[in-house]
């Protein structure tokens, strides 16, 4: 499904294409490699590049909470625990596949202040991921959103197009 914008992007030069499924609640990335020709990236790698954005930009806006919360499903990389507790956040990373999932935790952290052991509000959320391209970035809309997280990975494509890198070099 991405043939048709990767073929576009040679022509006209972006770093990155983006496309989302039908819903608009899964998203698909390629990023422009060193060649000039364009990868697709896993639903790992989506999740690892998002997360690190989102908590490395509220840190440099002074806006990070103090304990930020990412949500993952069992099945997405472990790799989101160290780049979590780097930044001093809470990992909740043992969900079922499905973002009713996600959105149960956000609804524990509305209705009760705690999800578990882990005390915390919306406000402590920062992202929520699933290896099958599924992110949410605000907790207002409780499913998946490819929008969000278009605009979010726009942001740090068009960032790393002026430092002369891509997404991928971000990976």
């Amino acid at each position: 499904s991405m043939q048709q914008g990767m073929a576009l992007a040679r022509e006209v030069g972006p770093d990155a294409v983006f496309a989302c499924d039908p819903d608009a609640d899964r998203l698909g990335v390629c990023s422009r490699t060193a060649d000039g020709s364009f990868r697709f990236l896993t639903g790992n790698e989506i999740a690892v590049l998002a997360t690190h954005y989102k908590l490395a930009q509220l840190k440099n806006l002074g806006r990070l909470p103090q304990r930020p919360l990412v949500i993952k499903t069992e099945v997405t990389t472990e790799l989101l625990r160290p780049i979590t507790e780097a930044f001093d956040g809470v990992l909740v990373g043992d969900l079922l596949v499905g973002f009713k999932y996600h959105a149960q935790v956000l609804d524990h952290l509305e209705r009760y202040g705690h999800f578990g052991v882990w005390q915390g509000t919306l406000q402590d959320f920062v992202i929520a991921v699933e290896e099958s391209h599924g992110l949410l970035v605000t907790p207002e809309i409780r499913d998946k959103d490819a929008a969000g997280a278009a605009l979010l990975l726009a942001e740090l494509a068009a960032l790393q197009r002026a430092k002369g890198g891509t997404l991928l070099d971000y990976l």
